[in-house]
């Protein structure tokens, strides 16, 4: 009677790896994409050193806006709590608006390194500094265009 077999080797070539090499062999890989990708993250553009003032001019509008707009009441810029700002940064925060040909500063404020309102500060020629466009409501159902614009600095 023949005897049926399963393979048609008798096993002792099939290649085996023992489950402790393959758990070494496969931690060592996770290990190198880990750092890799720490290496990546500090070479590539963008890290979040780079875009603190995006970063703080996108906490500020999310703060000052009323229904997607900068509000015609108070001063909600000069009431920002401080950790709306980057901890250790000095920030400018303004806020214009056209009329006309004419551009008209509704608000601006200088922020200590801890979030608090300052009274003056020497500005620096190259501050971090982003802007965008919002709209500025000027009365009841009346909106000019206007920009928000931070500057961070150390």
């Amino acid at each position: 009677m023949q005897v049926l077999r399963s393979s048609t080797s008798d096993g002792t070539t099939r290649g085996q790896t023992e489950p402790l090499a393959a758990l070494i062999a496969v931690t060592f890989l996770a290990v190198g994409l880990a750092m890799y990708g720490n290496v990546i993250t500090d070479v590539l553009p963008g890290g979040s050193d780079e875009a603190i003032e995006q970063v703080t001019l996108d906490r500020v509008w999310e703060e000052i806006n009323e229904d997607g707009r900068y509000p015609d009441d108070g001063s909600p810029v000069a009431s920002l709590p401080p950790e709306t700002f980057p901890e250790g940064n000095i920030v400018y925060v303004s806020v214009t608006r056209l009329e006309g040909d004419t551009t008209v500063t509704e608000e601006e404020h200088k922020f200590d390194s801890d979030g608090q309102r300052m009274s003056d500060v020497e500005r620096p020629d190259d501050p971090q500094r982003a802007q965008r466009p919002i709209p500025v409501e000027v009365g009841p159902a009346d909106v000019d265009g206007g920009t928000l614009t931070v500057e961070v600095w150390d």
